[in-house]
Order: C-alpha cells, then sequence, then structure tokens
C-alpha cells in the first residue's frame, strides 16, 4: 500500500451550505442546529476515512472542506489533490498543497498551506499508514480553501479562545491503531482543538468552529486489498463524542456517535446508529436533537423537541 491509499484525514469537516448558500448576508444556515449534527458527522467520518486506508489525507482534506458546496463534482475532481507533495523524513512528514486546484463549471478553487505529521513509527511515516500500536499527530498553521470569489476555508490547530472563556492550547489531532481493527482519535494536548473559520469574499465571519473529537473507530468502509486494515474487516462503525464550540451562535453542541455504521457496500452513508446532540451556553437551543440513520440509503430520521422528519443527507460520507 501506497502513502497515497492512507496519508489520514481531514479533519476539519465543514458545513453542508450549497454553493448559492455561501453568501455574506446570512449565517442562518451556520446557526442551524441541523448544519451542526451534520458538521459533525462529516467531521466524524473523515477521520474515518483516513484511518482506514481509502481515501487518504489529501484527498479526504479538500473533499471534507468542499462538502460545503454541495458539489458533486467538486468531489470527483478533488482526488486529483492526491498528487499534492508529501515528504518523509525520518518520523516526520510534511503535505504541501502547492496550490492544487479544481475547476468544475461551478467553481474554482485551490488549496494552500499544509499539514505535518510526526509518526511514532518512521516505517509508518515512509508507507503512510498506520500499524498496529502506532500513532500518528498531525498539526497545521493553517490549511486554506480558496474560492476564486474571493471566500475562504481555513483550517488550524493554533489554539485559541472560545465565546465561553475556554482556552485552547496549541496541538495536533493525534490516531492510535491499537489492533487491527480498532482506531482512536482524539486531540493532544486534551486541551487542545481543530479550529475552522469560514469568511465570505468580503471578509465576514459566516461561520467559526472549535471540533475536539474523541471518537472509536472500527472496520472500514470499503474492505478490500485497498483497505489499511485487510479484506477481513468489519462494517465501519463510529462510536464517542464531536464537540463542537460554536463562536458566532455562543453555544456548544456535544454530539454522541452511537455505533453509526456504514453497512451496504453500494451506499456511501451510515445506515444504521444515531448520533444525539445536547447544547449547552448562553445561545444554546432549547432541548436536544438527534440523526438516526436508515437502510434507506441517504436517508435519516432528524428529531428536535417539536417532532420527527426524514432528512435527505448530502455529499457521501
Amino acid at each position: 500500500m501506497t502513502w497515497k491509499n492512507l496519508i489520514l484525514t481531514v479533519l476539519i469537516a465543514t458545513l453542508t451550505f450549497s454553493c448559492n448558500k455561501a453568501k455574506e448576508d446570512s449565517t442562518e444556515e451556520a446557526n442551524s442546529s441541523e448544519t451542526i449534527i451534520t458538521a459533525a458527522l462529516s467531521e466524524a467520518s473523515a477521520h474515518a476515512a483516513a484511518s482506514e486506508g481509502g481515501a487518504g489525507f489529501i484527498a479526504a482534506q479538500y473533499t471534507s472542506q468542499i462538502d460545503i458546496m454541495e458539489d458533486d463534482q467538486a468531489q470527483q475532481a478533488s482526488t486529483g489533490c492526491r498528487l499534492s507533495s508529501r515528504q518523509c523524513t525520518s518520523n516526520t512528514g510534511t503535505i504541501n498543497w502547492d496550490g492544487c486546484s479544481l475547476v468544475t463549471p461551478r467553481l474554482t478553487t485551490t488549496m494552500t498551506g499544509g499539514w505535518k505529521e510526526t509518526w511514532t513509527n518512521v516505517g509508518d511515516c515512509t508507507n503512510g499508514y498506520l500499524s498496529t500500536s502506532d500513532s500518528v499527530t498531525r498539526t497545521t498553521t493553517g490549511s486554506t480553501l480558496n474560492f476564486s470569489g474571493g471566500a475562504t476555508i481555513t483550517t488550524d490547530t493554533n489554539g485559541g479562545k472560545s465565546y465561553d472563556g475556554t482556552v485552547f492550547a496549541a496541538g495536533g489531532i493525534i490516531t492510535t491503531r491499537s489492533n487491527t481493527n480498532n482506531r482512536a482519535v482524539a486531540m493532544t494536548p486534551a486541551n487542545s482543538a481543530i479550529h475552522k473559520v469560514f469568511k465570505g469574499r468580503r471578509g465576514s465571519i459566516l461561520y467559526e468552529y472549535f471540533m475536539i473529537p474523541s471518537l472509536t473507530i472500527t472496520g472500514a468502509k470499503v474492505n478490500g486489498t485497498n483497505s489499511g486494515l485487510g479484506s477481513s474487516s468489519a462494517n465501519r462503525a463510529i462510536s464517542g463524542t464531536m464537540t463542537v464550540h460554536h463562536m458566532l451562535a455562543n453555544y456548544t453542541a456535544t454530539n454522541t456517535f452511537s455505533a453509526v455504521t456504514w453497512s451496504d457496500a453500494n451506499c456511501c452513508y451510515p445506515t444504521s446508529g444515531t448520533i444525539s446532540t445536547t447544547f449547552s451556553g448562553a445561545g444554546a437551543p432549547s432541548g436536544s436533537i438527534s440523526l438516526t440513520f436508515s437502510t434507506v440509503c441517504g436517508t435519516a430520521a432528524f428529531t428536535t423537541p417539536e417532532g420527527s422528519s426524514s432528512l435527505e443527507l448530502t455529499n457521501c460520507q
């Protein structure tokens, strides 16, 4: 297996705005509870894809950030960014986007900045994926998706201060493979976070999040020789939490994953399990919400204090 098959993740999954919603005069979509829970799903699934060797860090980073456009052509074209520069010196991997570009009929974007990887095993750095009992920590001072109209989406692990005064240290995302199937994703140090900012074309902030994963991932979305877990792995399942500090809405959302599982080889969405979300903070919505996945591919039941409705999922997870 080459590094392109598993250079880990992207961390930051973006909001699922459509292209015509990415405008400066409204943050209503960014404040919705539906957006928060689906953003948590997108973030978690990006970590999972990277840890199982199917998509690779480079393609996952780009595709995860492009989720914001709900553009299937963009997602397909994003695989070209797998060829961006990655160098490994001893146990340190360096990924530079080098202006990797994406052009579709709907948008033109480029990637700037990059990521640094610190592997516990030199051989893992060379191969680009984790062996059992090894770990890798990834940091970025700024990985930016630049839109032709001037809007940007930037991810960093530099730390900062939340709306409620919580101070996040500079850190990184650590992924550890404990055995054949299990991988853990967390922040190191524990008081660090993934920081994501979406700025409109005139510089106004449309959303700003701090995200803290604490996830256990088992199995693989697609089993086979191209999976870093081998052909006999179980179906991908995610449990744990993805905590989101919403800087504009002044609340914290704790998204709890309960056996969110991909079990249909012909469906790129979860087909069972639940994400339950509770809120705290001055701007917190009342009550809790949940997303329960269905065997009907691409649909889930979205439940709020007002009732339940069917939600059509966007973009493969």
